[in-house]
This record gives C-alpha cells, sequence and structure tokens, in this order.
C-alpha cells in the first residue's frame, strides 16, 4: 500500500483487513522530515554548542534561550562586527540527513533592527557553496522563507539538497554599523512549501528563477513561484501538452523580489501543463500536472 503522512509526527497506526485474514495491525514511526532543528533536543547551552559552533576567531555566544517565543526554546545568538572584532560573525553546523524534496528554506527569525546582513551559506558534498542574504530591518519577529532555487551560486546548476554538509550563518555590517547585536532563530525546515504565515523577507535575488509549482500534481488550483532580480516586464502564460497557448496568468510590469501567481485549473481537464516565464531576457519553462 502507499501510505502518505500529513503534517502530524508521532506513531500512525494502519490496520490492513482482508476477506478471510486476519487484520494485521503495523505501526510507523512518522517523522518531520523538512525539519533541520527547532532547539527543543538540547538539555543545555553547552550541548546546543556541540552541534552550532562558533568559527574561531569570531564575536558569536550561542544559547539557549526560553524567553523569546511563547512556548520551547530558541537560539540566540550575541555577536560583536567591527573594530576590537572581526569584520563578521560567524557559526556553523553540521548536516548528516538527506532534504532532498524540499524547496524552501524557512526559518523563525527575531532581528535586531540593524539593517545588517545575514548570509545563510550552504556547502555541499562537492564543496560547492550556495548562498542568500537577507538584510536585519526590522525588529519583530516573523518567519522567512527562502527558494533553494534562489541560492546564488559561482558554480553551474540548482543546490541540491541531499548533497548538502553545512550550513552556515554569517552576519556582515551590511547597510549597518558596526558593534554589537542580539538575533534569535528557531525551526529551521527544508519544506516542500513555505507555511501559510510567511513575511516576505528582505533577500533581493540575485538571479532570475522560475520555481516549480505547488502543489504537483495539484486540483484544481496551484500557485506558481518566481524571482526577479531587478524590475522586468513578465509574462506567465499555461500550455497544453499539444504546445497550444491555453491561459495567460500575466501580462505586466513587476518590480524586483520573489512573486507568486495562482492558476485555478478548475475548468480544464486531467492532464501535463507547461507553464512559460519571460522577463526580460529571461525564459524558463516547467510541468505540472493536473490529476482530476
Amino acid at each position: 500500500i502507499d501510505f502518505l503522512p500529513g503534517r502530524d509526527i508521532g506513531a500512525a497506526t494502519i490496520i490492513t483487513i482482508s476477506p478471510g485474514l486476519a487484520p494485521e495491525t503495523v505501526i510507523i514511526d512518522v517523522k518531520d522530515r523538512a525539519l533541520l532543528d527547532d532547539f527543543e533536543s538540547y538539555g543545555c547551552d553547552d550541548e546546543l554548542r556541540e552541534i552550532w559552533k562558533t568559527v574561531s576567531g569570531t564575536a558569536a555566544d550561542l544559547f539557549l534561550d526560553a524567553d523569546a517565543r511563547e512556548s520551547g526554546y530558541a537560539m540566540r545568538i550575541q555577536y560583536g562586527i567591527g573594530p576590537g572584532y572581526k569584520r563578521y560573525a560567524k557559526i556553523e553546523r553540521v548536516v548528516s540527513q538527506d532534504y532532498s524534496g524540499g524547496a524552501w528554506f524557512t526559518f523563525w527569525l527575531k532581528p535586531d533592527g540593524s539593517d545588517r546582513e545575514l548570509e545563510i551559506r550552504i556547502r555541499d558534498s562537492n564543496k560547492k557553496y550556495w548562498r542568500a542574504k537577507i538584510r536585519l530591518q526590522e525588529e519583530e519577529a516573523h518567519v522567512s522563507a527562502i527558494p533553494v532555487e534562489s541560492f546564488e551560486s559561482s558554480a553551474e546548476g540548482v543546490l541540491d539538497l541531499s548533497e548538502m554538509q553545512v550550513i552556515t550563518l554569517t552576519i556582515r555590517k551590511g547597510d549597518g554599523g558596526d558593534g554589537t547585536g542580539t538575533i534569535y532563530f528557531d525551526d529551521f525546515r527544508f519544506p516542500a512549501m513555505p507555511p501559510t504565515n510567511v513575511e516576505a523577507d528582505n533577500a533581493i535575488p540575485q538571479r532570475f528563477a522560475l520555481l516549480q509549482n505547488y502543489p504537483n500534481p495539484f486540483n484544481p488550483a496551484t500557485t506558481i513561484s518566481y524571482a526577479l532580480p531587478r524590475s522586468s516586464h513578465v509574462e506567465i502564460a499555461v500550455y497544453n501538452a499539444r504546445g497550444r497557448r491555453v491561459r495567460t496568468l500575466l501580462n505586466a510590469s513587476q518590480p524586483a523580489g520573489r512573486h507568486a501567481v495562482e492558476w485555478d485549473a478548475s475548468c480544464f481537464s486531467s492532464g501535463v501543463y507547461f507553464y512559460r516565464i519571460t522577463a526580460g531576457d529571461f525564459t524558463a519553462i516547467k510541468k505540472g500536472l493536473l490529476i482530476k
């Protein structure tokens, strides 16, 4: 049988019944395969520092914090950059789990309003580095989400989460000043889609990107996300398997940033469809499957 668990984790009980046979019970342990760290498994600061390590020579002190959120722990980073410190503060951890299937990197963040820069860097098994950056502009806590396809690298291709080995968080001066600060993190995940309470982060994409629609397969609606490194006239159109255009979803100028458009296919029959984006000189095509 095929078993597709929902968002809940824990023990799932499946009872199989077949004519002429006694019922059989199977217990399946359902794990959150998208979770990198929610900081609930550490008993003290020292245990946290065994996993998340301050890079030698940088000023970044790590603590478990029970007051940042209404329940559970968060990771608190107290850092310093500039005169008296290095030009950056950096922490990192080794990653051993396979997160293939994830399309987003999401995390709970409480910035310090310093207007400094946070760089998330991932190193893969081929020693390639992939980066995404956001600005620590505000002080309100929020959930930030970055599409995996938006991580930048000098290498060719797209970040493969099955090859991820190390994740690094680096704080630099950016548009802010030198000095000290405190930021909080929680719930690092690589889900197939971002949670519904995501607020826009301050990351401006470094390149054009068309993401895989979600959900896929879908019925009847799906969301198509894309990234623009600069203001562009954008056209997104849907084609059937014969190459005939069946719907234009967008034809307008848009600012730099991450955007999304929804396609409601209630009036279309099941099958494979292709969606294409044209933004300036950039063109990309991906495939979606409608099942009714």
